[in-house]
């Protein structure tokens, strides 16, 4: 065997894939997050398109590579916007220098109400 390569294990496949257990019907809600001194490049509509739409989209590619066994839909609940279809935007008062999980905890909270 050349140097540097290992045997794998039989119990481990060759394409080192980890599969998901998850199937089912589950609910999605992309949040689209407005900081201080910032707007995303891309309105609720792109967003939704993007997660829920009838082209290549994060529904159809786990949809398709769940063969059939997980499907997201919109999320819906009180305190969304009749009209949300899945996608609401949330404004917090974090600037993009705070860092990814500063916002990210702040618009949880803001959600959260």
């Amino acid at each position: 065997m050349p140097p540097g390569l290992q045997n794998r294990p039989a119990d481990r496949p060759s394409n080192n894939r980890r599969l998901s257990l998850l199937t089912g019907r589950k609910t999605v809600l992309a949040v689209r997050v407005i900081v201080i001194d910032g707007v995303p490049s891309y309105d609720e509509d792109f967003l939704r398109d993007s997660v829920f739409g009838t082209q290549v989209t994060l529904k159809s590619q786990y949809f398709a590579c769940s063969h059939g066994k997980l499907e997201f839909v919109h999320a819906e609940h009180p305190n969304l916007p009749i009209d949300s279809n899945g996608v609401i935007s949330v404004s917090v008062s974090k600037a993009t220098s705070e860092g990814d999980s500063v916002i990210r905890n702040s618009a949880t909270s803001a959600l959260e109400v």
